[in-house]
């Protein structure tokens, strides 16, 4: 097993890595209102 570490924050302020958030975000946000089953002993089941 390896050993447990913090990992550094992200710095926002660099462009690069506020932009790669803003697109995952962006990314994200197209999930939002869709149904997902739950997947329980390899099987799916929808709830209501």
């Amino acid at each position: 097993m390896i050993p447990y570490k913090h990992e550094p924050f992200t710095d926002f302020s660099q462009e690069a890595n506020y932009n790669a958030y803003v697109e995952a975000l962006n990314k994200v946000e197209g999930y939002l209102g869709q149904d997902y089953p739950l997947i329980i002993g390899g099987e799916r089941i929808t709830t209501e």
